[in-house]
């Protein structure tokens, strides 16, 4: 999680992805490159409110790249009060994959029938079975995050 008034000149400075065009509430896959221009990560790219992003990538990687996002943009944007945190060990995602997706989800909840047809790149707010998390359309995956990340997310 990346919060502060310059976290997205923080996170443009290390990813291929232009965040300026983002609304709250949409999600950008990108590319986290080191000064090489070398392929440090795959990540998605969630604007969660102006100043706050949350970024996911494969669990084999994440503390790692916590690391390396600190080393990078750490110190350059420190003084602007750019917040960086881990928020891995409260969270959980649950990806639906492939053609039947849109299906299981709508199993899942009756109001994931709307939510369903979420554009690419779109997110919303849901509730389903009582729990209140983040629907993400990021390409062909569809994310769920339990309540407590979404919450953490809003945590000083």
């Amino acid at each position: 999680m990346l919060k502060g008034a310059h976290s997205q000149e923080a996170l443009e400075w290390l990813c291929t992805a232009s965040l300026a065009d983002m609304a709250v509430n949409t999600c950008k896959y990108s590319l986290m490159l080191n000064e090489k221009a070398g392929i440090e990560a795959e990540i998605t790219v969630t604007r969660v409110a102006e100043d706050e992003f949350y970024v996911v990538t494969g669990a084999a990687t994440t503390q790692y790249l916590l690391n390396f996002i600190a080393k990078k943009v750490g110190n350059k944007f420190a003084a602007s009060g750019l917040s960086i945190s881990d928020v891995t060990g409260d969270t959980a995602i649950l990806s639906l994959q492939g053609p039947l997706s849109q299906q299981v989800l709508q199993r899942i909840s009756p109001e994931a029938k709307q939510l369903a047809q979420l554009s690419y790149g779109q997110a919303a707010d849901v509730s389903l079975r009582g729990i209140d998390g983040q629907l993400l359309n990021a390409k062909y995956v569809r994310h769920f995050l339990r309540e407590n990340c979404y919450s953490l997310t809003k945590v000083e």
